[in-house]
Parts: structure tokens; C-alpha cells; sequence
């Protein structure tokens, strides 16, 4: 019974855990190809505006730093820090995607190195996207070039500061609202069974 109270409490617990987490895109190899899915919000406070486009190809170019996903008319913002590259492939288009264009940017040019982030076209800041992807047949990251690891960029700060995390890995990787919330159901229940056992030694 102190048991069922105890995940009561931790199910209490995860609903008063910020699920704000940025976006996030998972990439894994699935069969014969590899799929990229990415889902989360973007604070764009900080950020500078840059241009707007009509929807263009999903692709990815580990090389460049650069991944997008979904389909869509689309804004880019410039501003963020972070990896320059995560792998050593060149540009590949995706063959299938679904969902609101998102995704890295970067660019180099005589002035430097810009990086940035896409976001759907005439996105409100904040607003939680539904899972978006691309997929490429036939594929594996090695044969796009992608090196497995969680690769992180940020920007802004205090309340406005946010997120974009590239997974490229085998498995999913819960996002860390889910490892906050398993931790502190597993401290909860941990908790309620040591206190079991000391009363039933009382």
C-alpha cells in the first residue's frame, strides 16, 4: 500500500517538472535507413531574424553542422553557440519527411561563422511543435557521415534560455524531463520501501 503511495507521489512529483526541454532531434538507424525525428518549442528572444523561405527538402550535412527535418515555409534566426560540425558527410537530401520544417543552420562567409536555427514560418516563440521528421533510405550514419553523440547548442539566458540537442544514437534517449521524472519516482519509492522495512522491524 506505502508502495502505490509512493508512485502516487512521484506521479505528482513529474507533473510539477517543467516539460519545457527546447528541441530535440533523435536520430537513429531503423532497418535499412536512418529517420530523424524532432519535437519540443523554441524561445526566440535573443535571437536575430534572418530571412524566410518557401519549403525546401529535408537534408542533413554533418559537416557543415547542419540537419533539417519536415517540410514547411520557414524563418531563420541567427545567434546560437555550439558544435560546428557532428560528423564528416557532405550534403544528403532526405527521401521522405513529415511535419513543420525545423532545424541547424550555419554559415561561413568573410565575416565568420553564423549558426542558427530554423523554425517554422511565422512561428510564435514558445509554442510546443508536434513531432516532425526525414527519412533517408537506403542509409546508415556511416554512410551520411554522422558521428554518434549528443551534440548541444544554446542561447539566450535566465528565463529565455534554450536549447536545440542532436541525439545520433543507436536507441532513444529519454528526453530529461523523462529522466527527471524516473529519478524521482525511483528516490520516492526507494524512500517508501526503506520506511516499510523499518517498521516492520519496529
Amino acid at each position: 500500500m506505502r508502495i502505490a503511495s509512493a508512485v502516487f507521489a512521484a506521479a505528482l512529483v513529474s507533473m510539477s517538472i517543467p516539460a519545457h526541454a527546447g528541441y530535440i532531434v533523435n536520430v537513429q538507424e531503423v532497418g535499412t535507413g536512418v529517420i530523424a525525428t524532432g519535437v519540443g518549442s523554441f524561445d526566440l528572444d535573443g535571437l536575430i531574424y534572418q530571412t524566410s523561405s518557401k519549403p525546401i527538402a529535408a537534408n542533413v550535412d554533418a559537416n557543415m553542422g547542419l540537419i533539417r527535418i519536415g517540410s514547411s515555409q520557414w524563418d531563420s534566426y541567427t545567434g546560437i553557440a555550439g558544435p560546428l560540425t557532428f560528423g564528416t558527410g557532405g550534403l544528403v537530401p532526405a527521401d521522405a519527411w513529415s511535419g513543420l520544417f525545423a532545424g541547424l543552420l550555419r554559415i561561413d562567409d568573410i565575416n565568420g561563422t553564423t549558426q542558427g536555427i530554423f523554425v517554422p514560418g511565422a512561428y510564435a516563440s514558445g509554442t510546443q511543435l508536434d513531432s516532425s521528421s526525414a527519412t533517408w533510405d537506403n542509409a546508415s550514419f556511416s554512410s551520411l557521415g554522422l558521428n554518434e553523440g549528443t551534440y548541444v547548442w544554446n542561447w539566450g539566458s535566465g528565463a529565455d534560455a534554450d536549447t536545440f540537442t542532436l541525439n545520433i544514437a543507436a536507441a532513444d534517449l529519454p528526453e530529461p524531463p523523462t529522466w527527471a521524472m524516473m529519478l524521482a519516482g525511483l528516490g520516492l519509492i526507494g524512500g517508501a520501501m526503506r520506511y516499510s522495512a523499518k517498521a516492520k522491524r519496529a
